[in-house]
Protein backbone atom coordinates (compact mmCIF):
# COMPACT_ATOMS: atom_id res chain seq x y z
CA UNK A 1 0.00 0.00 0.00
CA UNK A 2 3.10 2.21 0.20
CA UNK A 3 3.65 2.42 -3.32
CA UNK A 4 0.23 2.36 -4.42
CA UNK A 5 -0.42 5.62 -6.34
CA UNK A 6 3.52 5.63 -7.67
CA UNK A 7 6.12 4.83 -10.47
CA UNK A 8 8.01 2.59 -7.77
CA UNK A 9 8.18 -0.81 -7.60
CA UNK A 10 8.82 -3.45 -4.71
CA UNK A 11 12.26 -3.68 -4.25
CA UNK A 12 13.27 -0.34 -5.29
CA UNK A 13 15.05 0.81 -1.85
CA UNK A 14 17.41 -2.43 -2.27
CA UNK A 15 19.94 -0.42 -4.42
CA UNK A 16 21.65 2.20 -3.06
CA UNK A 17 21.70 4.05 -6.65
CA UNK A 18 17.67 4.81 -5.65
CA UNK A 19 15.98 7.75 -6.84
CA UNK A 20 12.83 9.24 -6.41
CA UNK A 21 10.41 12.49 -8.41
CA UNK A 22 9.04 14.80 -5.79
CA UNK A 23 5.57 13.49 -7.16
CA UNK A 24 6.39 10.19 -6.26
CA UNK A 25 7.55 11.66 -2.93
CA UNK A 26 4.87 13.67 -1.29
CA UNK A 27 2.31 10.65 -2.59
CA UNK A 28 4.67 8.09 -0.36
CA UNK A 29 4.04 10.38 2.35
CA UNK A 30 0.36 10.82 1.98
CA UNK A 31 0.06 7.08 1.60
CA UNK A 32 2.34 6.75 5.35
CA UNK A 33 0.01 9.22 6.97
CA UNK A 34 -3.30 7.12 5.42
CA UNK A 35 -1.82 3.85 6.64
CA UNK A 36 -0.32 4.73 9.99
CA UNK A 37 -3.37 7.41 10.69
CA UNK A 38 -1.26 9.38 12.85
CA UNK A 39 -0.40 12.88 11.93
CA UNK A 40 2.60 13.16 14.04
CA UNK A 41 4.44 10.86 11.89
CA UNK A 42 6.99 13.59 11.00
CA UNK A 43 7.43 14.29 14.92
CA UNK A 44 7.91 10.41 15.43
CA UNK A 45 10.24 9.59 12.38
CA UNK A 46 12.57 12.66 13.44
CA UNK A 47 13.36 10.71 16.70
CA UNK A 48 14.79 7.84 15.07
CA UNK A 49 17.54 9.42 12.65
CA UNK A 50 20.85 8.00 13.17
CA UNK A 51 22.86 10.58 11.75
CA UNK A 52 25.89 8.05 10.17
CA UNK A 53 23.09 6.41 7.68
CA UNK A 54 23.86 9.78 6.15
CA UNK A 55 26.98 8.29 5.02
CA UNK A 56 30.03 10.97 4.31
CA UNK A 57 27.57 13.75 5.14
CA UNK A 58 26.41 12.63 8.57
CA UNK A 59 29.97 11.36 9.71
CA UNK A 60 31.18 15.90 8.35
CA UNK A 61 28.49 16.82 11.00
CA UNK A 62 29.46 14.03 13.57
CA UNK A 63 32.76 14.63 13.37
CA UNK A 64 32.72 18.63 13.51
CA UNK A 65 34.43 20.47 16.52
CA UNK A 66 31.46 22.14 17.89
CA UNK A 67 27.77 22.50 17.09
CA UNK A 68 28.17 25.56 15.15
CA UNK A 69 30.80 23.95 13.12
CA UNK A 70 28.25 20.81 12.36
CA UNK A 71 25.62 23.42 11.80
CA UNK A 72 28.05 25.18 9.17
CA UNK A 73 28.73 21.69 7.28
CA UNK A 74 24.75 21.21 6.78
CA UNK A 75 24.08 24.52 5.45
CA UNK A 76 26.90 24.01 3.30
CA UNK A 77 26.13 20.87 2.23
CA UNK A 78 22.44 20.47 2.78
CA UNK A 79 21.27 19.48 -1.02
CA UNK A 80 22.91 15.81 -0.90
CA UNK A 81 20.69 14.52 1.27
CA UNK A 82 17.66 15.32 -0.84
CA UNK A 83 15.11 17.03 1.67
CA UNK A 84 11.78 18.72 2.07
CA UNK A 85 12.81 22.07 3.46
CA UNK A 86 15.86 24.23 3.37
CA UNK A 87 17.80 25.18 6.56
CA UNK A 88 18.98 28.92 7.31
CA UNK A 89 20.64 30.52 10.53
CA UNK A 90 21.13 33.60 12.38
CA UNK A 91 22.94 34.21 15.18
CA UNK A 92 23.23 37.19 17.77
CA UNK A 93 25.60 37.75 21.01
CA UNK A 94 22.31 36.40 22.77
CA UNK A 95 20.31 34.00 20.26
CA UNK A 96 20.65 31.41 17.62
CA UNK A 97 17.80 30.88 15.21
CA UNK A 98 17.37 28.32 13.25
CA UNK A 99 14.80 28.92 9.64
CA UNK A 100 12.80 26.08 7.80
CA UNK A 101 10.86 27.31 4.61
CA UNK A 102 9.75 24.73 2.47
CA UNK A 103 11.24 23.92 -0.73
CA UNK A 104 7.50 23.61 -2.57
CA UNK A 105 4.60 25.04 -2.13
CA UNK A 106 2.99 21.85 -0.05
CA UNK A 107 -0.51 21.87 1.19
CA UNK A 108 -1.91 20.49 4.36
CA UNK A 109 -1.05 17.52 6.18
CA UNK A 110 2.17 17.08 3.79
CA UNK A 111 2.83 20.60 5.57
CA UNK A 112 2.62 19.69 8.40
CA UNK A 113 4.53 16.69 8.13
CA UNK A 114 7.67 17.99 6.22
CA UNK A 115 7.94 21.01 9.06
CA UNK A 116 7.51 18.16 12.11
CA UNK A 117 10.11 15.78 10.16
CA UNK A 118 12.90 18.68 9.70
CA UNK A 119 12.16 19.97 13.30
CA UNK A 120 12.70 16.60 14.98
CA UNK A 121 15.39 16.00 13.03
CA UNK A 122 18.04 18.80 13.69
CA UNK A 123 16.63 19.29 17.65
CA UNK A 124 17.30 15.79 18.04
CA UNK A 125 19.87 15.38 15.70
CA UNK A 126 21.41 17.95 17.95
CA UNK A 127 21.22 16.57 21.33
CA UNK A 128 23.01 13.68 19.98
CA UNK A 129 25.96 15.67 18.48
CA UNK A 130 26.70 17.49 22.18
CA UNK A 131 25.32 14.66 24.22
CA UNK A 132 23.08 16.30 26.19
CA UNK A 133 19.58 18.20 25.44
CA UNK A 134 19.61 21.25 24.02
CA UNK A 135 17.42 23.75 25.50
CA UNK A 136 15.07 25.70 22.96
CA UNK A 137 13.54 29.21 23.62
CA UNK A 138 10.74 28.93 21.49
CA UNK A 139 9.44 27.28 18.08
CA UNK A 140 7.26 29.55 15.53
CA UNK A 141 5.57 27.77 12.85
CA UNK A 142 2.84 29.20 9.77
CA UNK A 143 0.55 26.52 10.32
CA UNK A 144 -2.63 26.04 12.56
CA UNK A 145 -2.19 24.25 15.91
CA UNK A 146 -2.71 20.11 14.42
CA UNK A 147 -4.83 17.97 16.43
CA UNK A 148 -1.48 16.36 18.40
CA UNK A 149 -0.34 20.16 19.34
CA UNK A 150 0.13 18.92 22.95
CA UNK A 151 2.97 17.01 21.83
CA UNK A 152 5.13 19.23 20.41
CA UNK A 153 5.70 20.92 24.12
CA UNK A 154 6.03 17.60 25.52
CA UNK A 155 9.32 16.92 22.96
CA UNK A 156 10.98 20.41 22.74
CA UNK A 157 10.07 21.33 26.19
CA UNK A 158 9.36 25.23 25.32
CA UNK A 159 6.75 27.30 23.82
CA UNK A 160 5.35 26.70 20.47
CA UNK A 161 3.53 29.44 18.75
CA UNK A 162 1.18 28.46 15.29
CA UNK A 163 0.33 30.25 12.54
CA UNK A 164 3.30 32.65 13.24
CA UNK A 165 5.10 34.79 10.11
CA UNK A 166 7.80 32.12 9.60
CA UNK A 167 9.03 28.59 10.72
CA UNK A 168 11.40 28.93 13.55
CA UNK A 169 13.32 27.40 16.27
CA UNK A 170 15.17 29.64 18.93
CA UNK A 171 17.65 28.82 21.12
CA UNK A 172 20.12 30.70 23.60
CA UNK A 173 23.76 31.76 21.72
CA UNK A 174 25.55 29.57 23.80
CA UNK A 175 24.92 26.28 22.49
CA UNK A 176 26.03 27.14 19.40
CA UNK A 177 29.61 26.57 21.17
CA UNK A 178 29.28 23.46 22.75
CA UNK A 179 31.79 20.96 21.40
CA UNK A 180 30.33 17.95 19.75
CA UNK A 181 31.05 14.84 21.82
CA UNK A 182 32.22 12.78 18.84
CA UNK A 183 34.68 15.34 17.31
CA UNK A 184 37.65 13.92 14.85
CA UNK A 185 39.69 16.02 12.83
CA UNK A 186 41.03 13.96 10.65
CA UNK A 187 37.53 12.49 9.82
CA UNK A 188 36.27 16.00 9.27
CA UNK A 189 38.81 16.62 6.57
CA UNK A 190 38.57 13.47 4.89
CA UNK A 191 34.31 13.92 4.91
CA UNK A 192 33.83 17.15 4.17
CA UNK A 193 36.23 16.79 1.18
CA UNK A 194 34.00 13.84 -0.02
CA UNK A 195 30.88 15.87 0.42
CA UNK A 196 32.61 18.81 -1.56
CA UNK A 197 33.38 16.51 -4.61
CA UNK A 198 29.75 14.92 -4.35
CA UNK A 199 27.90 18.43 -4.23
CA UNK A 200 30.31 19.54 -7.21
CA UNK A 201 29.23 16.50 -9.51
CA UNK A 202 25.45 16.99 -8.09
CA UNK A 203 23.82 17.56 -11.50
CA UNK A 204 20.94 19.69 -11.21
CA UNK A 205 17.20 18.75 -12.44
CA UNK A 206 13.72 20.65 -12.96
CA UNK A 207 12.18 17.85 -11.14
CA UNK A 208 12.72 16.85 -7.38
CA UNK A 209 15.27 13.84 -8.10
CA UNK A 210 17.54 13.82 -5.23
CA UNK A 211 19.25 9.98 -3.87
CA UNK A 212 16.43 8.86 -1.94
CA UNK A 213 16.41 9.36 1.77
CA UNK A 214 17.03 5.62 3.12
CA UNK A 215 16.54 6.55 7.02
CA UNK A 216 13.52 7.88 6.73
CA UNK A 217 11.68 4.89 4.66
CA UNK A 218 13.64 2.52 6.63
CA UNK A 219 11.98 4.12 9.45
CA UNK A 220 8.68 3.85 8.03
CA UNK A 221 8.71 0.43 8.36
CA UNK A 222 8.26 0.81 12.53
CA UNK A 223 5.18 2.50 12.11
CA UNK A 224 3.67 0.09 9.14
Amino acid sequence: RLLEGTRLENGWLDSEESFITYPDYIRLIRNALDITKDGALGLKLGQTVNLAMFGAFGNALMSSKTLKDAADVFLKYQDLPGQLTRISTKQSDSEWVLQFEPLYPFEDQVLVYAMEEVLSTTYYGMNFLVNQEVDLTEICLIYPAPEHARLYEEMYHCPVRFMASGNYMRLDARFSSLPVFTANRSVYEYCTKFCEEMLKGLKKSDQFVDQIRNIIMTSLGRFL
